[in-house]
């Protein structure tokens, strides 16, 4: 093995690399060598060889968990260019398991760090955020106050619930808050209510915390239907918001994103969700057809025919900013 991974011909040292990860699965006496091998050959020349190296190591983390001097090699992939790379280390974070809270630390600055570099990384991100708090929950709880700016006398400033990093943070929080209740005294007041927010935006990512839901005092099922009602006003407020600035159309994309989240989390808001996606889809075509170089009279006639589709009197008081398109 050692002398494949040696070998001067890239496809070589490929095969070797995957090799070794079958090797270290099936013996897990075998896998503690192999890791250390794998971890070395992340600083290999070839990419392709690095992507083995990496897929290998996730193979291996059931058996074995990575040392705080291996990690420093580790995360230093979340720098790369590469996208497939980074994607591939986030997966192989995510199943994890880490040995030392300053393990637990050194990840998550890693992930915010590549979050702040790389924003386009925000899901894959989200994603190994949530495996890291899931499997190393215990040390997570050792890092709570930190995590959370937990001061024994000073009041915290409450944070923005829609700054991606505060979300990845408290991604991976509430998921070891599922394994570990303890995590749950060092919430601040307002915890609860961003914890609504986030999983009203990422339901995939974020546990059902019923320790939450006595907090607010309120049970499970009307907690999600006011949690999903209370999201969408909101994102139709920050949207019409916006538009009083100016039409955006970045923001009504995202907007029907959120909006579609919402509707595959709660089938009770179907018909909330269809008419927010209506309204939202209409103002998006009336912004592009004010950006698009058209003719008047072609703008006219399709306002005139999103006009007779519009018979709601809420359409027609969100659509009064936007009937002066010239």
């Amino acid at each position: 093995m050692v002398h494949g991974m040696e070998d001067e011909v890239g496809v070589v040292r490929l095969t070797t690399v995957r090799a070794l990860g079958r090797q270290g699965l099936r013996r897990p006496v075998f896998g503690a060598a192999a890791r250390d091998l794998l971890v070395d050959m992340l600083n290999d020349e070839v990419e392709s060889v690095r992507l083995g190296a990496i897929a290998s190591l996730q193979a291996l983390t059931e058996n074995v968990s990575l040392h705080e001097d291996q990690l420093e090699t580790v995360m230093s992939i979340l720098e790369e260019f590469n996208v497939e790379m980074r994607h591939g280390l986030h997966s192989m974070l995510a199943t994890c398991k880490l040995n030392s809270q300053v393990s637990v630390r050194r990840v998550l600055k890693g992930l915010l760090d590549n979050l702040k570099k790389y924003p386009q990384d925000m899901a894959s991100i989200l994603r190994c955020a949530k495996g890291v708090g899931r499997n190393n929950a215990n040390f997570v709880a050792l890092l709570a106050p930190e995590m959370l700016s937990k001061h024994p006398y000073l009041s915290q400033t409450e944070p923005s619930a829609d700054d991606s990093s505060y979300i990845a943070t408290m991604v991976l929080v509430f998921n070891a808050a599922q394994q570990n209740s303890v995590i749950l005294s060092f919430f601040h007041n307002y915890t609860p209510k961003h914890y609504v927010y986030i999983y009203s935006l990422h339901p995939d990512l974020v546990p059902l915390l019923p320790q939450v839901h006595k907090i607010l005092h309120s049970p499970i099922n009307s907690f999600l239907s006011s949690t999903n009602t209370g999201s969408l006003n909101l994102l139709l407020k920050k949207c019409f918001a916006a538009c009083q600035v100016g039409p955006s159309s970045n923001i009504m994309v995202k907007t029907l994103e959120n909006i579609r989240k919402i509707k595959n989390c709660s089938k009770t808001m179907a018909q909330q969700t269809a008419y927010a996606s209506m309204l939202i889809s209409i103002l998006l075509k009336i912004c592009k057809l004010k950006v698009n170089s058209v003719g008047a009279p072609v703008k006219e006639r399709v306002l005139s025919k999103i006009k007779r589709r519009c018979i709601r009197p809420l359409l027609f008081q969100n659509l009064l900013y936007f009937h002066r398109i010239r």
